[in-house]
């Protein structure tokens, strides 16, 4: 029951899409990140994103898992499979985003940030865990399970940039 505008309107038009007449499931997907997607990785390395009190969930999804599950959920449409209505996309890791935030501080060796309260920006999304079980259930596995493979990844193929973060003075 979405409160928000745009919400609501992605509700509608997942109700449209499943009221065609031809078989059709919806997937949604949490968090994307990975790829040219550095803005986290640069605000966290600025201290322009930091941990906050309360805690808020974060669920994410690497952009090859959102390829990924498209790709076998298609498949499994192509063979004739019975189709759920809905999917999460979402890795196995649902956790607070100050976690992330330690997590690639420390990946980059910066020290770990006191949190602190109230939101450093604004959020986008609600504080929920996102269940990828039917995902999985349906046979897909995560190339990036959680988002330590996937941000370690996305750090060891962006190092120069992030070095370059590093070194400006803050």
């Amino acid at each position: 029951h979405p409160n928000s505008f745009s919400g609501q309107r992605l509700l509608a038009a997942e109700k449209k899409v499943l009221d065609c007449p031809f078989p059709a499931s919806v997937v949604r997907f949490s968090g994307i990140y990975g790829g040219q997607r550095l803005r986290l990785l640069q605000q966290i390395i600025e201290q322009k994103q930091r941990p906050t009190l309360p805690a808020r969930l974060s669920n994410r999804i690497h952009e090859d898992d959102c390829i990924g599950s498209l790709e076998h959920l298609l498949h499994l449409a192509a063979s004739g499979q019975t189709m759920e209505n809905c999917y999460l996309a979402s890795d196995d890791a649902p956790v607070s985003l100050n976690e992330v935030i330690a997590f690639i501080r420390e990946q980059v060796g910066l020290p770990a940030l006191e949190p602190q309260a109230g939101e450093s920006t604004p959020r986008r999304g609600g504080d929920k865990r996102c269940d990828n079980s039917r995902l999985k259930q349906s046979g897909y596995c995560f190339k990036y399970p959680s988002f330590r493979e996937g941000y370690a990844e996305q750090m060891q193929r962006h190092s120069e940039e992030i070095k370059q973060w590093l070194a400006r003075p803050s």
